[in-house]
């Protein structure tokens, strides 16, 4: 359309371009080898036993369900207590790529779901990764809670986290997000909102 600018028709091709090159999966998921896991746990993590056996629990979900559980991980402690290198171990076990937000850099809730004029950020983590199967690493979630601009972007991770998926505003359709393993990192579980 004459009536677009040049500049927003660039922005809408690009987008386009990301919907178009992800590879879209199904949810279907491979078993995979516990025995492996827990070599590739004891060679990343030193100790972490409880960590260990809970990854190991949802790894023995996704061989008897052949899916990813609807449920992901939230790892809280202290910075510099290797919540980072857990989630990069898990996507290294799920042979999946991973893609990390930081929410303390998320001060509106449009960032996250886009709108007509902001492209969505999990739509560029889709880009990143390549395909719709990924690890979605989201740091500071105690941080979510402080939107400084429109609407609270914890409120907006429930609809993203949840396995029917959400809509991109930007691009007006259904993204799923069946095949999305969120890994989720805090200080603070206190300032976590409930839901």
């Amino acid at each position: 359309s004459s009536e677009v600018s040049q500049e927003e028709r660039h922005h809408a091709q690009r987008a386009l371009s990301i919907m178009l090159n992800i590879q879209w999966k199904n949810n279907y998921f491979e078993a995979i080898d516990p025995v492996e896991a827990r070599r590739i746990l004891d060679e990343e993590l030193y100790g972490m036993e409880r960590v260990k056996q809970r990854i190991i629990e949802t790894i023995i979900q996704i061989n008897r369900t052949h899916t990813l559980p609807a449920y992901g991980l939230l790892l809280i402690g202290p910075a510099g207590t290797g919540k980072s290198q857990i989630a990069y171990a898990v996507a290294r076990i799920l042979k999946l790529p991973w893609t990390t937000l930081d929410m303390s850099s998320i001060n509106d809730s449009k960032q996250l779901t886009g709108s007509p004029r902001i492209y969505a950020i999990i739509m560029e983590a889709f880009s990143m990764a390549g395909a719709s199967n990924l690890v979605f690493i989201i740091n500071e979630l105690d941080k979510a809670n402080s939107g400084k601009g429109n609407g609270n972007p914890a409120d907006v991770l429930l609809t993203l986290l949840d396995n029917l998926g959400f809509t991109d505003n930007y691009m007006e359709c259904m993204i799923p997000t069946v095949g999305v393993y969120p890994i989720a990192t805090a200080n603070d579980k206190d300032q976590i909102s409930a839901p």
